[in-house]
């Protein structure tokens, strides 16, 4: 028996047999359907502040346009009401669907409800842009380093604050003090011996922090992780506990 190997065929086999092969590496290899990538840090905070200002344009809009819709998703571990509004919905749509643009980008959001379509976030979308306009220059001095995009992880919290976006609304400036007030900067030099911890997930802590620190320090509830790390950049406070 002789068997007669044709060059159409045999080409036709070695093309199937590499496809096969690509796609093993792609949909089965690799785990998630999509190779590694690497890419400029640089990239991805770009995206990151562009996604920040988009989430942030919604929040704006929608306290503007007093449709706020708060309702209660739990109780914190000291049993006070946990809110959520359509901010944080809408800001998060927005936000996720930036980076989206990086399909191997490790999310972690706080707001876990995917309900909101499309058609709902679409009034609050700012024009992408023109956003990018208004920061490039800021997005130009990020330097450049590479790296493998699944190593990166990006936590979202897209409405930092709810409670107090609730009871003081948006203000004329980014930060405030736990009253609603406007926040001043003050001397390094003058650090205050105080201890800021959360207001509306305390606990045990102000006793944890006396006991730790002694009664020289005085502890202050406040909300808002950016507030409280800023109360540390200003002098305003020596630490703070989350």
């Amino acid at each position: 028996m002789q068997v007669r190997l044709h060059a159409r065929n045999t080409f036709a086999f070695i093309v199937g047999a590499g496809f096969l092969y690509l796609a093993y590496l792609i949909f089965f290899k690799s785990g998630d359907g999509f190779p590694e990538i690497d890419v400029d840090l640089n990239s991805v905070v770009s995206y990151a502040v562009l996604a920040v200002e988009m989430g942030g344009y919604a929040v704006r809009k929608i306290h503007e346009e007093n449709k706020l819709n708060i309702a209660q998703k739990g109780l914190t571990d000291e049993g006070k009401a946990e809110l959520l509004t359509k901010a944080d919905l809408i800001s998060n749509y927005l936000i996720l669907d930036v980076l989206q643009r990086f399909p191997r980008l490790k999310i972690v959001t706080e707001e876990k409800d995917s309900s909101i379509s499309e058609k709902e976030a679409t009034p609050y979308r700012a024009d992408s842009y023109s956003v990018w306009l208004s920061i490039r220059d800021i997005l130009s001095q990020i330097p450049s380093y590479r790296l493998t995009l699944s190593d990166v992880q990006i936590y979202v919290d897209p409405l930092d604050a709810t409670q107090e976006y609730t009871v003081f609304g948006v203000k004329g400036w980014g930060v405030m003090t736990s009253s609603g007030k406007k926040l001043y900067p003050h001397p390094l030099a003058e650090t205050a011996r105080k201890i800021v911890v959360s207001r509306s997930h305390a606990g045990a802590v102000e006793k944890l922090a006396r006991k730790s620190f002694g009664e020289g320090y005085d502890v202050e509830p406040a909300g808002g992780s950016g507030y409280k790390t800023l109360r540390l950049v200003n002098g305003t406070a020596g630490k703070v506990i989350i």
